[in-house]
């Protein structure tokens, strides 16, 4: 129900099939990791992405896992890699944080 000054509605449904629905222009993506919407918590990020970096913090290592799937004549693999994020410019994103219900 929210306008902006233009008397567009802020948020967007999509009308086509395999296009994400906006907010103000932008595509919007959720996720099944998010908080629960509680106080506190910081339930809506809104920002530029483009400044958080994912880098390499270590050295991937693979393992073999013949004994655990011998049984079945079958072979597991377990793969391992360390990789840290950070937000560049922190300005580039806001987080929005649920008060609580009074």
């Amino acid at each position: 129900k929210l306008k902006d000054n233009n008397n567009n509605f802020i948020w967007q449904p999509s009308y086509q099939a395999g296009e994400p629905d906006r907010l103000l222009g932008y595509t919007l993506h959720t996720s099944a990791f998010a908080p629960k919407q509680e106080a506190g918590a910081k339930a809506i990020a809104f920002g530029d992405f483009s400044y958080y970096n994912i880098g390499d913090r270590g050295v991937r290592s693979l393992q073999e896992l013949k004994e655990l799937f011998a049984g079945n004549g079958m072979v597991g693999y377990l793969m391992k890699e360390r990789v840290d994020g950070l937000l560049v410019q922190p300005e580039a994103v806001k987080c929005l944080q649920i008060k609580a219900s009074t």
